[in-house]
This record gives structure tokens, C-alpha cells and sequence, in this order.
């Protein structure tokens, strides 16, 4: 069975303070790595491995991570990744519907003009009887 050893110091390796600035010094092995880390910087740490997504209410992380879709930024929403490729897929799918609805009235504009002067030439040949 394999010893485990514990580190020991006085700063933290991400932000370089001291344990009299930060407070307690943390030995975190956690999602592989190795680091002495202050109480701010294991928050920020654990803080993608916590967050969960608010649209399919599962860990962000198992998913790909949290990612902001939208725009504009005031118009950023927050989802996991796989709920934002869903988003997308059927953002695409409605944009290419309405394009070909749009591209049919464009591409068909001659039946359209023979339609309306087929109809008015009926109309005017009914009332010349």
C-alpha cells in the first residue's frame, strides 16, 4: 500500500499570498492537480466542477462545461454545452425554414405574375358579358 504524502507550506501556489493574508492554506488533489491553494483560489477551483446547468438541471462539467449563448451580452444565457448545441440545432433548423419559405416566393416570382394577370384577364373577360 502506497504511502500518501501530504504537502505542507505557507503560500499559496496560485496566487503566491501568505496564510496570514489568506487564511488556511489547502493541499488540493482533486481532477488531477497537485497545488497549495488558499480558500479564494480552491472556490475558483471547484467552481467549474460545481456548477449546474439551469436549463437541464445536471453537473455543467459531465456535459462539457457551462458556456453563454446568445448575441448581445446583456442577451448571454448560461447552459451546458449539449444544451447549447441542441439550442443551435433548432435555431438552424427554424432560420432554413423560413429561408425557404422566402427563397420559394423569390425563385417562383414569375408563376406568381402569370397567376395574378391570368386572374385579371378572367375578370375583365367575365365583365365584358
Amino acid at each position: 500500500m502506497p504511502i500518501e504524502f501530504k504537502r505542507e507550506g505557507n503560500a499559496c501556489e496560485r496566487c503566491k499570498k501568505l496564510d496570514t493574508e489568506v487564511g488556511k492554506i489547502t493541499h488540493y488533489t482533486e481532477h488531477g492537480s497537485d497545488l497549495l491553494l488558499c480558500p479564494k483560489c480552491l472556490k475558483r477551483e471547484e467552481k467549474p466542477y460545481t456548477e449546474i446547468c439551469p436549463k437541464c438541471k445536471r453537473r455543467a462539467y459531465e456535459h462539457g462545461g457551462m458556456t453563454a449563448y446568445g448575441d448581445e451580452p446583456e442577451d448571454f444565457e448560461e447552459m451546458c454545452l449539449e444544451c447549447y448545441e441542441k439550442k443551435e440545432a433548432r435555431d438552424a433548423k427554424r432560420d432554413a425554414i423560413k429561408l425557404t419559405t422566402k427563397n420559394f416566393m423569390k425563385d417562383h416570382w414569375k408563376f406568381w405574375i402569370s397567376i395574378s394577370i391570368s386572374i385579371i384577364a378572367i375578370v375583365i373577360g367575365l365583365s365584358r358579358l
